[in-house]
């Protein structure tokens, strides 16, 4: 599993935290929001849903 954080600073003024993950080939089946869970420190399952909800997390 690879993860990349870098924090980037835009127009507004706002920081955001970039994150990249990978799943192991043999990775049981789970839920994004709970796969997530398990990586990002201090994100509650609530705030990773509504990132979903607002378009912020891809799955490619």
């Amino acid at each position: 599993m690879s993860n990349q954080e870098e924090i980037i600073n835009d127009e507004n003024d706002e920081l955001y935290e970039h994150y990249h993950f990978v799943a192991s080939k043999g990775q049981e089946p789970l839920r994004v929001d709970k796969f997530l869970m398990n990586f990002v420190e201090n994100a509650t399952r609530n705030k990773i849903q509504q990132a979903a909800k607002d378009g912020n997390v891809f799955v490619i």
